[in-house]
């Protein structure tokens, strides 16, 4: 099979002498051709070795899901300027993907001059843009991690594409591709799918206005001795919300807001005294923003292969 990409897959200077050649090859049959009509070959930048990677490409098109809500992603925290930016935005780490794409794109177009001629500053250049790529390397590993949610895997592994693996897998599991709907037919329009959702959980909650309501405290003596009531009426102090926040897992999944509690730990000097006077104003006037309030339900299947909301 032919290639894109860099002209040679081994490059070597060793005391001045430079040398390259392309020594590795992809290879495949007509058969393996038949089944796969436009794949190509690329030769990507060397990083970690003095042979480049090479990467099959099959042509085609990917599904792509839209709007997708906001999430905070821990691997921003890497970032040296981050607590300088808690607002954070494209102009100060921007997308990881795009950042390592055009990290990449620079490395080739210096490798491919090394190929042609030898100067001293385009190596300095090649390792100076190889460490900013690794470091992007990195960051992506720490994003596919919190991704995966695999918490017994030691972050620090350099298995990304396990991570990649893991969270691919996770996302299959979860994905509803089509349901029964209330008439029987099957439907798997993302549509329609959603506004089954609302009426199947609008019903589901909805109040009888019928049903007599229950005052459960009818009956039932207080049951707190003084000093635990003392206790429950007293200020919020910041230590409270510090404790209560740093005994949340990191990377549960998180709010409509997209923040996970790690983001509070990590940057609690920063944040942690305006959400301790959130809390303390919630208690003391008795109400809170509605906001605060909201949540995302999960839909958790009872069975493997659900087809419809009941399950």
């Amino acid at each position: 099979m032919g290639a894109k990409g860099l002209r040679f897959t081994w490059y070597r200077n060793q005391r001045g002498v430079v040398l390259a050649k392309r020594l590795d090859r992809a290879m495949c049959n007509v058969a393996w051709q038949a089944l796969f009509p436009e794949p190509y070959v690329e030769n990507l930048c060397r990083v970690y070795s003095d042979h480049c990677p090479l990467l099959l490409r099959q042509e085609g098109s990917r599904d792509i899901s839209h709007d997708r809500p906001f999430r905070f992603q821990a691997t921003w925290a890497t970032h040296k300027d981050f607590e300088d930016a808690i607002q954070f935005n494209h102009e100060v780490f921007g997308n990881i993907t795009t950042r390592k794409k055009a990290l990449q794109r620079r490395l080739r177009r210096v490798q491919l001059q090394l190929e042609t001629r030898d100067s001293e500053s385009l190596s300095r250049l090649e390792k100076a843009i190889q460490a900013e790529l690794d470091e992007t390397c990195l960051q992506e590993e720490y994003l596919w991690f919190q991704k995966s949610r695999e918490k017994w895997v030691r972050f620090g592994d350099r298995n990304t594409s396990f991570f990649h693996a893991q969270t691919l897998a996770r996302r299959k599991r979860n994905k509803i591709k089509g349901l029964f709907l209330l008439d029987g037919s099957w439907n798997t329009d993302p549509g329609v799918l959603k506004t089954e959702a609302v009426r199947f959980y609008r019903e589901l909650f909805s109040i009888d206005n019928e049903q007599e309501s229950l005052d459960m405290h009818t009956g039932v003596p207080p049951g707190l001795g003084v000093e635990a009531q003392l206790a429950l009426t007293a200020p919020v102090t910041n230590e409270e919300v510090r404790r209560a926040v740093m005994s949340m897992k990191s990377y549960k999944a998180p709010g409509p807001d997209g923040f996970q509690p790690f983001f509070f730990k990590q940057y609690w000097p920063i944040v942690g005294d305006e959400l301790w006077r959130t809390v303390k104003d919630a208690f003391r006037l008795g109400f809170s923003e509605v906001s605060l309030l909201e949540t995302q339900m999960v839909l958790i299947p009872k069975v493997d292969h659900p087809v419809s909301l009941k399950e």
